[in-house]
C-alpha cells in the first residue's frame, strides 16, 4: 500500500510538471469517455435495467395472429380471451387492457387525456400497488359494478392539487360519472400497445363488456358489435399481459396457448380460421427494435474512445521518449522492470480517471441535451440518468482505458538501451525504431476508424437529406392540426330490444357540420378547414378490401388505406386534385327515417397510384369500386387526386388509397382529426379553432395540437436523431484523429531537427525539407483513410446481407456500399491531414543549420 501511494505521488509531480500533456490528455479523455456515459446511460436504462415491476421477466404479452391475413400481432376477441385465460396450464394469471383517450371534467373546462381500459386483476398482473387509495376489487369489471378509476400521479397533481381528499372524488369521464378510488406512484408507466414504449398513461377504468353501459367500453368497439356471442368472438381488440408460472419458459407457455388456439379454431370455423397467437417477454416488446440502433451508437463511441486512447498513447511515447534518461538512471540504480511499468501505469491510470471523472461532467450534458431532444419513440425517457451502475461503468472504463494507452508506452520505456541512453553527449531523447513504428501503427489506426465513422456519418446524412427532399403529397405550410374524439354515450342511440348503444350517424354528422361551418366562418384567419379520421405521417392507418366492378372475383380481393374526409379535406391539406373533383353538396346523402335507399350516388375519391394501377392509359373517373357488404358497396369513382404518403415518408411505392366523404357513412369515425388552413400564423389561430368547436358543444375537447409541419419533422426525428450523434461522434473523432497526425508530424520533425539541419547544410532547400514531410505524413493518412474505407466497405456490404431489415431502417434512399460516400470521405479526410503535416512542415522550413547541428 506504502509504494502504491509513492507511485501516486511521483505521478501526480510528474503529471504537474507537463502540464500541457496531462491537460490535453484529461480533455481527449473526457470526451471519449462523456460520450461513452451518455450513450451507456440509455442503454442501460433501456435495455438493461429490469422494468419496474414485480419479477418482470416473468412478464408476457400474447398477441393474436392470423396466417390467412398475414397479421402477427393483432389484438384479441372477447370470448378468445377469457378462453386462453381459463384453459391454460402455464400463466399464473392473464389481464386485458385497451388504450384509449378520454373526455374529463370536474365542472370546468374539459381535457383530453390518455388512459386504458383494464380487466380488474391489471395492476395486480404487473405486481404493482397504488401510492394512495386502493386497487379495483376483483369483480370492479363485471357488468353492473360501480364505475370507479385509477389516476396517475400526474393526473392527481395537476387536476387535484396533490389532495389526498382526492380519494371518493367525482369525476366526469366521457360522459358519465366516476369516482376516483386510487393514485398510481410517480414511478409507475403501464405497458403499451404496439408503439415499443411505455405508455405516459393518466387514467385507468374497470372495462366491462356490458353493451349497455358504453362508458366503459373501449372507443375502439361499439355495443352494437358486441351483441351476441358470434360478435364477441369476432371482434378483437383485447391486448393481453400475462405472468407466467415460476420456472416456466416462454416457449413451453406459447405451445400450451397455441394448442388452445387450434381448439378454438376447430370450434369457431366461422370466426377463428387462421388465427393462433404467440408470446413477447414484455421487456422486448418494450425496446422493440431499438437494440441495433443502441448497438450501433455503443460502436460509433467506442470507436471515438479508441482514437482518444490512441492520441494519448501517442502523447505517452513522445514523453517517455523525452524520460529514457531519467528511466536509465532509475534502471542502472536497480529499478526492475516490473517496478517500472507500475509507476508508468499509474501515471496513465491517472490521466484515465481523471478524464473520466471530467466525463461524467460532459455526459451529464450530454444526457440533458438528449432528453431536451424528447425523442419520440424512445422507450423509459425518463428513467435516463447517471446511477450507481453508470458510475461503475464509468469508473471501469477510465481504468480500462488508462490501461490500454499506458500499456504500450510504458513497455515500450521500461526496457532502455543504457549504453546509448546513458553515453555522454548521445542523443538520449532520439526515440527508437520500435518506438516509431508503434507511434505509426497508432496513427495509421486512428485515421482507418475516423473514416469509418465518417463514412458511417456521410450515408446517415446523405439518407436523411433525401428523406427531406421526399414529396409528401400535400402542402404543410401554415396548416394546424387538433384531434377530437365524440363520447358514444352523447352521440348514440339505444336498440329497444338488447338494450345496446348504437352510433348515431345523424348526431355525428350535424355536430361535425357545424363545427366545420363555424371554424371557417373566421375568414380573416382560416382559408379552409376539413376532417380526416387518421392525419397522414401518424403512423395509423385503416385498410378495407375492395372489388373493381366487371372484375369480381370470389377468391382475390385487393386492398387499400381508406380515409373518411369532409368536403374541404383536399383544399386544407394543399394535395392537388389531377382529375374530376373534390367531394361536394352532390354527394351528400339525404337521410331519412324510413327511405331505404338516398337521392345521391355513393362516391369515392382515389389517389393516382390506384388509378394508374387498376386503370392503366385510361380515366379512372366514372369507373366503380366494390366494397363487401351486405349488399355490397358499390361506389362511383368521381376524383384522382396526388399520392399522399401515409405512414412514412420512407414507404416505397405509393399504396392503394380510397376517400370516402364522412357524410355517407352509416357510422361516422367518432375519432376525427381537424385540418385548418390558415391565413396566418396557424398556432395563433389555436385559441379561435377551439371556441368554435366549444360553441357547438361546450364538453367537447381537442388534444394534439400540432403544425403539420410539426408532424412532418417528427415522423422523421429518429432518423435526424441517429444522423446527430454518428455526426456528432464523427466530428470529434475527426478533430482527434487531425490533432493525433498533428502531434506525431510535430514530434517527429522535433526529433529530426538535426537531420534536417545537415541536410540543408548539404544543399537542401525548404520546399525539399516541406515534401519530405508531408510525404512521411501523408503516406500515413493515405494508408489509413484506404484501410478504414476498405473496412466501412465490408461493415456495409455484411451488414446490407444479414441484416437487410436493420440497414433498410437507418438508411433511405442511398445503399450501405454507396461508392460516392466511398471515395469523397477519404479525400475529405486526406485534406484535412495534409493541413494538419503542413503547420510541423512548414516550421521544419524554418531550422536554421547552425542551430540544428547543436540540436541535443
Amino acid at each position: 500500500m506504502e509504494n502504491f501511494l509513492k507511485d501516486i505521488r511521483f505521478g501526480l509531480r510528474v503529471l504537474m510538471k507537463d502540464k500541457v500533456l496531462t491537460i490535453v490528455a484529461i480533455l481527449a479523455l473526457a470526451i471519449g469517455t462523456g460520450a461513452n456515459t451518455a450513450i451507456f446511460s440509455v442503454v442501460n436504462a433501456v435495455l438493461l435495467r429490469p422494468l419496474p415491476y414485480n419479477e418482470p421477466d416473468r412478464l408476457i404479452v400474447m398477441w393474436g395472429t392470423n396466417v390467412n391475413k398475414g397479421m402477427t400481432t393483432s389484438p384479441v376477441s372477447i370470448l378468445d380471451f377469457k378462453d386462453y385465460r381459463d384453459r391454460n396450464n402455464t400463466l399464473e394469471a392473464m389481464a386485458s387492457y385497451s388504450y384509449d383517450d378520454f373526455n374529463i371534467s370536474r365542472g370546468d373546462v374539459p381535457e383530453r387525456i390518455q388512459g386504458a381500459f383494464v380487466s380488474a386483476n391489471f395492476f395486480n398482473v404487473l405486481g404493482v400497488k397504488q401510492a394512495l387509495g386502493n386497487n379495483f376489487a376483483s369483480n370492479a369489471d363485471q357488468a353492473g359494478a360501480e364505475r370507479v378509476a385509477i389516476i396517475s400521479d400526474g393526473l392527481w397533481k395537476r387536476r387535484f392539487a396533490a389532495s389526498k381528499e382526492v380519494i371518493g372524488e367525482d369525476l366526469m369521464i366521457n360522459g358519465a360519472n366516476y369516482k376516483v378510488i386510487g393514485v398510481m406512484g410517480p414511478e409507475f408507466r403501464a405497458p403499451a400497445p404496439y408503439d415499443e414504449k411505455l405508455a405516459d398513461d393518466d387514467i385507468w377504468i374497470p372495462m366491462s363488456f356490458d353493451i349497455s353501459d358504453p362508458a366503459r367500453l373501449p372507443s375502439v368497439i361499439t355495443p352494437d358489435r358486441l351483441k351476441t356471442e358470434a360478435g364477441q368472438r369476432k371482434w378483437s381488440f383485447l391486448q393481453i399481459i400475462g405472468r407466467l408460472k415460476p420456472n416456466v419458459p416462454i416457449n413451453q407457455a406459447e405451445a400450451d396457448l397455441t394448442n388452445i388456439a387450434g381448439q378454438l379454431e376447430r370450434d369457431f370455423q366461422a370466426t377463428n380460421r387462421g388465427r393462433s397467437v404467440r408470446l413477447v417477454p414484455l421487456h422486448q416488446q418494450i425496446v422493440g427494435n431499438m437494440k441495433p440502433a443502441f448497438v450501433l451508437l455503443l460502436v460509433a463511441v467506442g470507436l471515438v474512445l479508441l482514437i482518444a486512447c490512441a492520441n494519448v498513447a501517442n502523447l505517452l511515447l513522445a514523453r517517455a521518449a523525452r524520460r529514457q534518461k531519467e528511466i536509465a538512471i532509475r534502471v542502472a540504480l536497480g529499478a526492475g522492470r516490473a517496478r517500472l511499468i507500475r509507476q508508468l501505469l499509474t501515471e496513465s491510470v491517472m490521466l484515465g480517471v481523471a478524464g473520466g471523472a471530467l466525463g461524467l461532467a460532459v455526459a451529464f450534458a450530454g444526457i440533458k441535451l438528449l432528453i431536451a431532444l424528447n425523442p419520440p419513440k424512445l422507450p423509459r425517457l425518463d428513467e435516463i440518468g447517471i446511477d450507481g451502475f453508470v458510475l461503475l461503468f464509468t469508473l471501469l472504463i477510465s481504468v480500462l482505458t488508462g490501461i490500454i494507452f499506458g500499456l504500450v508506452p510504458a513497455l515500450q520505456a521500461s526496457k532502455p538501451n543504457l549504453n546509448e541512453t546513458l553515453k555522454e553527449g548521445g542523443r538520449g531523447s532520439t526515440a527508437g525504431g520500435a518506438a516509431r513504428r508503434i507511434r505509426t501503427f497508432i496513427v495509421v489506426s486512428e485515421v482507418a476508424l475516423t473514416t469509418v465513422l465518417l463514412i458511417g456519418a456521410a450515408l446517415m446524412l446523405k439518407s436523411f437529406l433525401s428523406l427531406q427532399k421526399v414529396d409528401p403529397g400535400f402542402n404543410s405550410d401554415r396548416v394546424l392540426t387538433m384531434q377530437m374524439t365524440l363520447p358514444l354515450l352523447k352521440y348514440s342511440t339505444v336498440d329497444e330490444e338488447t338494450g345496446a348503444y348504437e352510433p348515431d350517424a345523424k348526431r355525428m354528422i350535424q355536430f361535425y357540420d357545424a363545427a366545420l361551418e363555424r371554424i371557417q366562418q373566421n375568414r380573416n384567419e382560416v382559408q379552409a378547414a376539413g376532417l380526416i379520421n387518421i392525419i397522414p405521417l401518424t403512423e395509423g392507418k385503416t385498410e378495407t378490401s375492395f372489388n373493381i366492378e366487371g372484375r369480381e372475383s370470389p377468391d382475390e380481393t385487393y386492398s387499400a388505406n381508406a380515409s373518411t374526409i369532409s368536403e374541404n379535406y383536399f383544399e386544407a391539406m394543399g394535395i392537388r386534385i389531377l382529375e374530376g373533383r373534390a367531394f361536394d353538396q352532390r354527394d351528400r346523402i339525404e337521410r331519412k327515417e324510413e327511405s331505404e335507399g338516398s337521392e345521391a350516388p355513393l362516391t369515392v375519391i382515389i389517389n393516382k397510384g390506384m388509378a394508374e394501377r387498376f386503370w392503366p392509359g385510361q380515366s379512372a373517373i366514372d369507373k366503380r369500386i366494390v366494397l363487401p357488404g351486405d349488399p355490397p358497396k358499390r361506389l362511383r369513382i368521381v376524383g384522382v387526386v396526388a399520392d399522399v404518403k401515409t405512414s412514412k415518408l420512407s414507404e416505397d411505392a405509393p399504396n392503394s388509397q380510397i376517400y370516402v366523404p364522412y357524410f355517407q357513412s352509416d357510422e361516422p369515425d367518432r375519432y376525427t382529426a381537424l385540418i385548418v388552413r390558415t391565413k396566418t400564423d396557424p398556432e395563433a389561430a389555436t385559441a379561435t379553432v377551439r371556441k368554435a368547436i366549444q360553441d357547438v358543444d361546450p364538453f367537447q375537447p381537442v388534444y394534439f395540437v400540432k403544425t403539420l409541419d410539426t408532424i412532418v419533422s417528427e415522423s422523421i426525428s429518429q432518423p435526424r436523431l441517429y444522423m446527430a450523434l454518428l455526426a456528432i461522434f464523427a466530428g470529434i473523432a475527426l478533430v482527434l484523429a487531425a490533432i493525433g497526425i498533428y502531434g506525431v508530424m510535430s514530434y517527429s520533425v522535433t526529433q529530426r531537427t538535426h537531420e534536417i539541419g545537415i541536410r540543408m547544410a548539404l544543399g537542401a532547400q525548404g520546399g525539399d525539407i516541406l515534401k519530405m514531410v508531408i510525404r512521411q505524413g501523408m503516406t500515413l493518412a493515405i494508408a489509413g483513410t484506404i484501410i478504414g474505407a476498405a473496412a466501412a466497405l465490408a461493415l456495409g456490404a455484411m451488414s446490407a446481407s444479414m441484416w437487410p431489415g436493420f440497414t433498410s431502417s437507418l438508411l433511405f434512399g442511398v445503399s450501405a456500399i454507396d461508392l460516392g460516400t466511398y471515395i469523397v470521405i477519404p479525400l475529405v479526410l486526406a485534406a484535412i491531414a495534409l493541413v494538419s503535416i503542413s503547420i510541423p512542415a512548414l516550421r521544419a522550413t524554418k531550422v536554421d543549420p547552425m542551430v540544428a547541428l547543436r540540436y541535443e
